[in-house]
Formats: C-alpha cells, sequence, structure tokens
C-alpha cells in the first residue's frame, strides 16, 4: 500500500508527514486532512494532526483550526467514523 507522504515546513526546519486521511465537512464547506509525523505521546500514543486546507489553492497551505468549538466537532467526526469502520471489522 503506497503512502500518502508530504513536507511540512515549519519554524523548526522541514518534517515529513504522512496522510491519514482527507475528509470533506459539508458544516463547516470545508476539506481536513488528518496526517502524522510519526512522534508519539506520553502515552506511546501516535501523534494525529488535523489541519483545513483549500484543494484548488496552487500554495497547498494547511491551514490551523483556530476555533475550538469546529475542532471539536472535526475531531468527533473523525471518531465516529474510525469506530464504525471497526465496527465493521
Amino acid at each position: 500500500m503506497e503512502k500518502d507522504i508530504f513536507i511540512l515546513e515549519t519554524e523548526n526546519g522541514p518534517i515529513t508527514c504522512e496522510i491519514i486521511e482527507n475528509l470533506y465537512i459539508n458544516e463547516y464547506q470545508k476539506n481536513y486532512v488528518i496526517y502524522t509525523d510519526h512522534t508519539k505521546d506520553e502515552n506511546n500514543e501516535l501523534n494525529l494532526y488535523i489541519s483545513s486546507y483549500d484543494p484548488q489553492s496552487e500554495k497547498h497551505e494547511l491551514e490551523d483550526i483556530k476555533d475550538s468549538e469546529e475542532l471539536e466537532k472535526v475531531a468527533n467526526i473523525i471518531d465516529e467514523m474510525w469506530s464504525e469502520e471497526d465496527g465493521k471489522q
């Protein structure tokens, strides 16, 4: 299975990231990407990040989700999607 990899330019230099999933949420009329840099948290769980993006943009920039309500809602939608997928397996 081929991985979708991209380089994220940060203040501390480039970071290689892997795309976990892309999705579009009608409520916000936005595209989102879930990705990881393969680092782990204090519980040894993979760090996942969520950003919005404009697929029509030539710059391919990721945008932080600044609204905490939007972030929580998007995270809940993702949790529901993944819970449903786990239930099918």
